[in-house]
């Protein structure tokens, strides 16, 4: 997996889903875009997955 890839962001890929609803009226874009910027990449969301199941000790069975 290329390193741009496993960098995409959140925001990037919703922007993606959502583009052709919203053409038609650029502030809502704007307001979209906005709200969903999180900057999670994968090493992140690993983290956080790693982080759950030392916490709550789950066995993965």
């Amino acid at each position: 997996m290329s390193k741009r890839r496993d960098s995409l962001t959140i925001s990037e890929d919703l922007t993606n889903v959502f583009s052709d609803r919203l053409k038609s009226d650029p502030r809502k874009k704007e307001i979209a875009e906005n709200r969903y910027m999180f900057n999670l990449t994968i090493d992140k969301v690993l983290e956080i997955i790693v982080r759950y199941y030392t916490t709550y000790d789950l066995k993965g069975n």
